[in-house]
């Protein structure tokens, strides 16, 4: 029954959960065959999925979830979760990696079409990379920032100073391209932003 599965599962969410709770909790979410369909929707269902995998914070097993299930309802925020874990690390190439796994996944959320298209340039697949950026750019994608950000990086734009801490991906691509960054982060500087600043070694000047 949809209902008392709904219950079950948001009060479940509600508590810090040892491991071998999560263990249970991932064999009843992740290996049933088919979603209850009882007064509960199959988006409802994938969102406790969902929930659960960022809960638990594995992210191999959110790699082998993606690998698996590539035209999973979330998708987009599940990759989103993944990348930024290690782009908070400056650890790009583990943030970048993902993509590799989900293919050519339909990818939808802007976010993470840009963060595909970054990490694509950083792999020196330009062409590739200004294909999907034309064509996101055709449905209605417009940032001003990052575009300046990716042209300086591939040779088509002599300088780019703006610095943004508006996510993790910008504060990030400001760093790389914004020649003598100097970025002074205060008490309303996400978590994420803080970690990435100590771990690409930036916070030595504050």
């Amino acid at each position: 029954q949809g209902e008392e599965i709904k219950k079950i599962f948001n009060k479940i969410f509600s508590k810090n959960l040892s491991k071998d709770a999560l263990d249970i909790l991932e064999i009843a979410l992740l290996t049933n065959a088919n979603a209850p369909i009882n007064n509960i929707t199959k988006e409802e269902f994938y969102n406790f999925q969902k929930k659960f995998l960022i809960k638990k914070k594995d992210l191999g097993l959110i790699k082998k979830f993606l690998e698996n299930n590539s035209d999973f309802y979330f998708n987009d925020e599940l990759i989103n979760f993944y990348t930024n874990y290690y782009l908070a690390e400056a650890n790009i190439e583990k943030s970048c990696e993902i993509f590799d796994s989900v293919g050519e996944a339909l990818i939808s959320n802007e976010y993470t079409s840009k963060l595909k298209i970054y990490c694509l340039i950083n792999s020196d697949k330009i062409d590739q990379a200004l294909l999907i950026y034309d064509l996101k750019k055709e449905i209605g994608l417009k940032d001003e920032f990052f575009e300046s950000k990716i042209f300086k990086l591939i040779g088509f734009q002599e300088t780019s100073n703006e610095i943004s801490d508006k996510n993790l991906l910008e504060l990030h691509l400001s760093h790389r391209v914004v020649e003598d960054f100097e970025y002074i982060p205060d008490e309303n500087t996400s978590k994420e932003a803080w970690k990435y600043l100590a771990s690409a070694n930036l916070l030595e000047k504050i």
